[in-house]
């Protein structure tokens, strides 16, 4: 695997599932020893070397959610200044919005199914504000047919034309 030029990571994944697959033939009384005991996995740095945007490209990417529709704007922010899964963001009722303290929250079901509460930064509540509009329930993101968006439904614009190629809503990045 070495020679074939993949990753340490790659190559340690593979050998972790060879192993534990030979760990279970020996539970299950299979074979007597497992040949993968002893064979030494390469090390991996526990540094992640993957990046986020930085302070120019969040910059830009906010721009360009304000500057479509009011659903793209609410998704850039909740994207962007809260750091949301695009499930997590999809998946906010306007139920969800509160006030804890003195500040507007949102409640978010994360990742395990574990709830958050999480402040809302004005310029965030303003979008979501925004791309609620007057309505009291459901979804806050809707998509053109004004359904709940979900990630592989462009959210409606405010011209009502489907979303201009590039905004936050249809790049495959941001999907």
């Amino acid at each position: 695997m070495e020679e074939r030029g993949l990753a340490r990571s790659t190559i340690g994944r593979r050998l972790s599932t060879v192993a534990g697959f030979y760990r279970f033939a020996v539970i299950d009384g299979a074979i007597d020893a497992s040949p993968a005991e002893y064979v030494r996995r390469p090390k991996i740095d526990t540094e992640s070397t993957t990046l986020g945007l930085d302070r120019m490209e969040l910059g830009a990417f906010i721009a360009q959610g304000t500057a479509g529709s009011v659903v793209d704007q609410a998704l850039a922010c909740l994207l962007g200044l809260l750091g949301l899964r695009v499930s997590e963001a999809c998946r906010i009722d306007i139920e969800n919005l509160g006030s804890e303290r003195g500040h507007r929250t949102v409640t978010v079901l994360g990742k395990g199914s574990k709830l958050a509460l999480i402040p809302l930064p004005p310029r965030v509540g303003r979008a979501i504000d925004l791309a609620a509009g007057e309505r009291l329930a459901g979804p806050v993101l809707l998509s053109r047919s004004g359904k709940r968006l979900d990630r592989h439904a462009p959210p409606a614009s405010s011209d009502g034309l489907p979303a201009r190629p590039g905004s936050p809503s249809t790049s495959p990045r941001t999907r």
